[in-house]
């Protein structure tokens, strides 16, 4: 004879794991592994200081070598998206975009934002041979249907520091940023290295006489899309979760067939 206090508490093991799985169906906030900056060990004036980006010094990478929290892309096969040791600004790496064909690449990560608030996208940037002259060479770009982008850096140079500010719209939850070498009409050829890449919300806008870009972002920058895949994976185990509670808290019931079945015969 099965007891009842044994019935109810199957079912409680039953309840828990139905939330453990619900919960990690669930995405985080950032979509992804959160990179901890621990800054109270950092002073404000540092670069990491409120950075909204995962691993924006480029210090951690995949296999591949493409940076943890970040996903690479390109035009046209033949450029190369990795970490490099070859000119950190600091740390051990910096990113290393190579196109040795005219082409546009760039290193993308999606961020979690707060409507009508001012941001910068910030880093520094190092080229080699990057061109032809005339079109736009590396930068730190918005991904949009409008091509929002710093202030561009091409030839050879040395590090050199560029930004782009902007506004988020009055629904805005969401933006991907990315650092960039070339543009879709505009491709180019070289190297760029990037780091010390950060996004960090502002006070207010920039002053007019601010010698770097500030965009006023508008719904129409961003068109709406159908839920992410995320969102029907969560779904699924929410139902299929419940309906699997459902029916074992029903066959355990008291004077239910399933439940009775476990009783001795009178």
């Amino acid at each position: 004879m099965i007891k009842r206090g044994t019935r109810e508490k199957n079912g409680y093991w039953w309840v828990l794991l139905y939330a453990l799985l619900v919960w990690a169906a669930i995405p985080g906030p950032g979509g992804g592994p959160r990179y901890f900056h621990h800054e109270e060990g950092l002073d404000p004036y540092h670069w990491n200081w409120k950075n909204l980006l995962l691993n924006g010094g480029f210090e951690e990478a995949r296999p591949d070598l493409v940076p943890w929290g970040w996903r690479a892309g390109f035009q046209r096969a033949g450029s190369r998206v990795a970490v490099s040791t070859e000119n950190p600004c600091s740390g051990r790496y910096s990113l290393k975009i190579t196109s040795p064909a005219p082409n546009d690449a760039w290193l993308a990560q999606k961020v979690r934002v707060k409507p009508n608030t001012n941001y910068r996208f910030s880093g520094w940037i190092l080229t080699r041979n990057v061109g032809p002259e005339g079109r736009i060479g590396a930068n730190f770009s918005l991904i949009a249907p409008g091509f929002y982008h710093s202030p561009d850096i091409t030839g050879d140079s040395i590090w050199l520091y560029t930004e782009i500010n902007f506004r988020t719209h009055s629904r805005q939850r969401e933006v991907t940023v990315a650092v960039r070498l070339g543009r879709a009409d505009a491709p180019v050829a070289g190297t760029a290295y990037f780091d010390q890449v950060s996004l960090v919300e502002l006070d207010g806008p920039p002053p007019p006489d601010h010698p770097h870009r500030y965009v006023l972002l508008s719904p129409e920058d961003f068109p709406p899309g159908g839920p992410r895949f995320s969102f029907f994976v969560f779904l699924a185990v929410a139902i299929g979760g419940a309906a699997a509670l459902l029916a074992h808290l029903y066959s355990t019931r008291p004077g239910s067939a399933a439940g009775s079945s476990n009783q001795d015969p009178e």
